[in-house]
């Protein structure tokens, strides 16, 4: 009895997905697996986290290499305008395979395992999809499309305790969850509170609105705490996006601090007009904060994938000896198409 090439192939493929990854981790396989193969959980510290991803796993013998070429612009002095010509992995995805992991509620991810060269890539194939194709997608009645991994997104050679990406993502539904809050923060404080057109004076608020202001601060104050407590979004757990939401934080953090501030002034009566102002004009800017973080959010869906943000940062950082880790800040994701094999 002959045991076909492709079962060798994904037998190797999953020796190698499993060896790249934490003894730890909890590796499920998924039978039958109707496009997720494996349930891949976080443990730390010996404690299962119940942050997890879906691992849609490909083994092959033949992967394409390709290379796109990007322009270096907005750091003329680091790369002298020079373009970067940055090496990618391409692999094929039928449109059936795509379409699933668009509806997935999940993060679904694509491990690759090139077993002749012995490297495992992974990559996020919503929003590679969703970057490059648009929301709905346009295809054009293809029935595949190729997908662009750049060749940092190498399990087998990351750290095997960080692992980044794939911590990144296995705190995405925790994450939604977390911008779900900041939207019924936003939604009810525009309906239910206001923060400015207020008659101030020292120690006075005129047309009794001393109490629709104390209202409102108290439910700013509210509101701010609750989202500070958010640590899939305003700290490091997951690999959270450190500069800049920690920035947001600090702001955020005065906010609150400063309608605690106006609700002891309104009850001393004690305020002149301008600590008033300048206390609701703190708490207003740390409530505008929600809303910034919640639209910022979409560029960091790009960090892991083959856009020029990424390219440029990394080339920067690179050229100047620092880690050449995902932007912190929020990048901008392009449609480029493979411009040679």
């Amino acid at each position: 009895m002959k045991r076909p090439q492709q079962h060798v192939i994904a037998t190797e493929a999953e020796l190698r997905f499993r060896a790249v990854l934490p003894p730890s981790w909890v590796v499920r396989q998924l039978n039958p697996d109707y496009g997720v193969d494996f349930e891949v959980e976080l443990v730390d510290q010996e404690m299962l986290t119940g942050n997890r991803v879906w691992i849609q796993l490909k083994g092959t013998g033949n992967l394409r290499h390709a290379t796109e070429r990007f322009e270096s612009r907005g750091f003329d002095d680091v790369l002298q305008q020079q373009p970067i010509d940055e090496p990618f992995v391409a692999f094929t995805l039928d449109r059936k395979e795509i379409d699933y992991a668009l509806r997935c509620p999940f993060p679904l991810l694509l491990v690759v395992v090139d077993v002749q060269a012995g490297a495992t890539y992974w990559h996020p194939i919503r929003d590679e999809i969703v970057t490059r194709f648009g929301r709905p997608p346009q295809f054009a009645g293809q029935e595949t499309a190729t997908l662009r991994i750049p060749t940092w997104n190498r399990l087998d050679s990351e750290d095997p305790h960080r692992l980044d990406g794939l911590r990144w993502y296995a705190v995405e539904p925790a994450r939604m969850y977390a911008f779900a809050r900041l939207h019924y923060f936003v939604h009810e404080f525009r309906y239910k509170a206001r923060l400015s057109g207020y008659s101030v004076g020292d120690g006075w608020v005129d047309d009794g609105e001393a109490a629709e202001l104390r209202d409102s601060l108290l439910l700013a104050k509210e509101y701010l705490g609750e989202a500070l407590g958010l640590d899939v979004v305003f700290s490091s757990v997951g690999g959270a996006p450190s500069a800049m939401y920690s920035h947001l934080r600090e702001l955020m953090e005065v906010g609150q601090a400063s309608a605690t501030r106006a609700l002891e002034l309104l009850t001393n009566e004690t305020y002149t007009f301008l600590e008033m102002c300048v206390s609701l004009g703190q708490v207003s800017h740390g409530v505008d904060m929600l809303s910034t973080a919640i639209s910022s959010y979409d560029g960091y869906r790009t960090r892991y994938l083959l856009v020029e943000a990424n390219v440029v940062w990394r080339a920067v950082a690179h050229r100047l000896g620092s880690s050449p880790g995902p932007p912190p800040f929020p990048t901008k994701g392009d449609r480029n198409e493979p411009t040679s094999d």
